[in-house]
């Protein structure tokens, strides 16, 4: 397959990458697929790192981001600005989630406390790669404006809005496959 076509799946808090099984069958014909799986890690810079070392060797990759992955990649993108060649972020955001209704953090203890701490605002203005942001329109875990922060800052990021919950993908796999497709596939 094309190395332009490489694409790194970074997963949601679950940290799995098993929620992506409804997206993956509409999109793997268009992308040599890599999914990022997390270990229960300590730090921010340790998920940073883990993501790191999933990123295939030499060549232009892309990214598709979900949720709690968005500032592992907008890190990545940041430092790597040349390998990185786009992405997507599906309920994303650069800074800290202050209120997480829908959470339980007993179940992702330290993912969670993480949430509370990180701030990539700073980097964003050093991402020249375009990024898609999909924003759920019923997102009740990260807030709309945290799409807004993201199109403030990155220098060439766009926003399509899809009515569902946070867990987009999932939900509207077919609507997010074609903008994931149109965004990174060229």
């Amino acid at each position: 397959m094309n190395e332009a076509k490489r694409l790194v799946l970074m997963p949601g808090l679950d940290g799995s990458g098993e929620l992506f099984a409804p997206l993956l069958p509409l999109i793997d014909r268009h992308f040599d697929i890599i999914v990022v799986r997390y270990p229960d890690l300590c730090s921010f810079d340790d998920y940073v790192n883990h993501a790191r070392a999933c990123l295939p060797d030499g060549g232009p990759v892309a990214l598709l981001a979900e949720s709690f992955s968005s500032p592992v990649a907008l890190t990545l993108m940041a430092e790597d600005r040349s390998r990185i060649g786009g992405a997507v972020l599906s309920a994303g955001f650069a800074c800290s989630l202050r209120l997480m209704p829908s959470l339980d953090p007993a179940a992702m203890k330290h993912r969670a406390v993480l949430l509370q701490r990180i701030d990539v605002t700073p980097l964003l203005a050093e991402i020249k790669s375009p990024v898609l942001c999909l924003r759920a329109g019923r997102d009740r875990v990260v807030p709309a404006k945290h799409a807004d922060i993201l199109l403030r800052g990155l220098r060439d990021a766009r926003c399509v809005d899809i009515d569902g919950p946070h867990l987009l993908l999932q939900a509207r796999p077919r609507e997010c496959a074609a903008q994931i497709i149109r965004q990174l596939a060229v």
